[in-house]
């Protein structure tokens, strides 16, 4: 490679420098976030019902039934109905999706 080549390649790496800075800054501003402790109803392949608890996180103005509902099923259980999701008071640090642990039975 010549060293005109090197310089054609070179000036237009460094112009897309900053804009590269500016996406990639923006890309670690998420939005506020919300933890919901979901309970989702399904019924598995021989039409027997079941229920999944589900912690789901989501950005803020987002409705988290279908987050829920995709993470519900993502655990193995069968084609969920609905979800209900009371907000958490637990804050969102971890994952997404996940199985809620089991809580005191009422």
């Amino acid at each position: 490679m010549t060293r005109g080549t090197r310089t054609r390649w070179a000036l237009p790496a460094l112009a897309a420098a900053p804009a590269l800075a500016v996406t990639l800054a923006a890309c670690n501003d998420p939005k506020p976030s919300h933890s919901y402790e979901c309970r989702c109803e399904y019924v598995t392949d021989t039409d027997v019902p079941g229920i999944q608890d589900v912690r789901v996180c989501v950005p803020e103005g987002t409705d988290p039934r279908s987050t829920a509902a995709e993470c519900a099923q993502g655990l193995g259980v069968g084609h969920v109905d609905r979800c209900t999701c009371p907000a958490s008071t637990e804050p969102c640090t971890g994952p997404a999706c996940e199985q809620a642990a089991a809580g005191k039975s009422r």
